[in-house]
């Protein structure tokens, strides 16, 4: 950045707070398409809020991380994520 900077370029930085949990439980809700499942989607922001500390980089990190890992699995015929093998 200090580079881009001393090269004459304006640089815009934005800093993003952490979600607390009622975000995190509305982005994973949007995200993962689950806002009526009312019995698995606050477990999972609670997990979320613990492994991310609510920092919406690494929430998307994390869904990569378990999509990758089997641990959620998108059904394309019902357009839903579900717990993995």
């Amino acid at each position: 950045m200090e580079r881009v900077r001393a090269a004459g370029r304006r640089v815009t930085e934005i800093t993003l707070a952490p979600f607390d949990l009622a975000a995190t439980t509305a982005w994973l809700g949007d995200c993962l398409s689950m806002q009526s499942d009312v019995k698995r989607l606050p477990r999972l922001a609670q997990l979320f809020q613990r492994k991310t500390g609510g920092n919406p980089s690494f929430m998307r990190q994390f869904v990569r991380h378990l999509s990758d890992k089997r641990a959620l699995v998108f059904d394309a015929t019902s357009h839903t994520w579900s717990a993995g093998d």
